[in-house]
């Protein structure tokens, strides 16, 4: 029984590595089409069928683990909001799966961190809604937001605590727009 699940998780983690071969392959052929014949179109295509493999894992969050930055944040030119989000844990359930289970972020602006467990549910045609909650806190709070897995952008919006509008998230009497964190990648 524990040798079969050792040869079942073994699989598991092959399964995902030939996907994303798979995914890298597919990118290069379709760089090497006469149709895409520019660098933008080449990553393009990348993360059209990276996202597609992303998709296909049972666990949205698997789609937010990397490196997000948002430049010229909250209103200042010269602030800079990161959040670090980690890959989900590898807990396996009782059926030997790896639960989907919610995922752990660092957020770091003007000197300041705070942590939050981000849960992520999927909406449909790619987009998905984000809570941000920070149980390190008293009281514990959450933020919400989106991500768009087609334009591969995530979203927090500071304008509202634990579902209700508020001033606290960010500068009072801010403008909506500086107060809504929107992250790309980082590169």
């Amino acid at each position: 029984s524990s040798s079969m699940l050792k040869v079942l998780e073994t699989c598991n983690k092959v399964m995902r590595v030939l996907a994303l071969l798979l995914v890298a392959a597919s990118a290069l052929e379709f760089q090497a089409d006469d149709e895409c014949t520019s660098e933008g179109c080449a990553l393009s295509a990348l993360q059209l069928r990276g996202q597609k493999v992303s998709e296909a894992s049972d666990c949205p969050m698997d789609l937010l683990a990397g490196e997000w930055v948002m430049h010229d944040a909250l209103g200042f030119k010269t602030v800079t909001v990161t959040l670090s989000v980690s890959p989900r844990p590898e807990v396996k359930s009782a059926d030997g799966e790896v639960a989907c289970t919610d995922i752990q972020a660092v957020i770091k602006y003007i000197g300041k961190e705070s942590f939050y467990d981000i849960t992520v549910t999927p909406l449909g045609d790619g987009k998905y809604h984000v809570k941000y909650t920070n149980h390190k806190v008293t009281p514990v709070y959450y933020h919400e937001g989106t991500y768009d897995s087609n334009t591969d952008e995530l979203t927090e919006d500071l304008t509202h605590m634990n579902a209700q509008k508020t001033d606290t998230g960010c500068r009072q009497g801010a403008a909506h727009e500086t107060c809504v964190l929107v992250f790309q990648r980082a590169k």
